[in-house]
This record gives structure tokens, sequence and C-alpha cells, in this order.
């Protein structure tokens, strides 16, 4: 009876070891798709500027249009300008008065929010 038990040990020991050894030794990956690498901007004002036409410039080459929201609204609504992560200078004017001169540094996805006055 002994040597029974023993020999059933054994084959269950042994199927198990089979079994284990026939699987994939890779763990599965998290992937992220549809995910570019992008910024944002997003200005924000508290009154003088909201919805004013607004002249963007991004590292002395790149011009472009944008308007400002409320700061009260910033997460909820709002236009935010898509451009490559990195070290950009902005500078944010209205007609001939600049709002904004700075160089900032922004994160791939992140959304940088530019306070005007």
């Amino acid at each position: 009876m002994r040597s029974i038990i023993k020999t059933l040990m054994y084959s269950v020991v042994l199927m198990a070891i089979v079994s284990l050894s026939s699987c994939s030794t890779s763990m599965p990956v998290a992937r992220q798709s549809g995910v570019d690498n992008a910024a944002y901007l997003l200005f924000t004002s508290a009154k003088e500027n909201v919805k004013k036409h607004l002249s963007v410039n991004i590292d002395g080459s790149i011009n472009f249009e944008a308007q400002a929201i409320k700061d009260s609204d910033k997460h909820s609504s709002g236009t935010s300008y898509k451009l490559k992560p990195g070290t950009r200078h902005i500078t944010v004017k209205k007609g001939d008065k600049v709002l904004f001169n700075k160089t900032v540094f922004i994160n791939p996805q992140e959304t940088k929010i530019i306070q005007l006055p």
C-alpha cells in the first residue's frame, strides 16, 4: 500500500514539473497605446485677458493665436495647445504688450497652465 501511495506521489510531482516547464517564462507587459509624446499649454487669466486674442511664440519660431480662459475654469474647459515636450521659451502678447515671457520645462503628457494677468 505504501509503495502505491509513494508511486502516486512521484507521478503527481513529475506531472507538475512537466506542466510547469511547458509554461512560458515571459510575463505579460503593460503597454500604453494611443498615447503620443506631446505636451500641452493652457492659458488662464483672472479677467482682463479672458477670451481675448493672444499672440503666442514658442522658441522664437512657432507662432499662433490663442485664447485664455478664466482661472476658475482651468480644470473643466478651455482649449489646450499641443507642442513638443522639453524646455520651451514662451512669449505671450496682447497687441504690443508682453503678458508672459519665460522659459519653462514641460513633461510629456503634461498640461502646463500659463497664468496671465
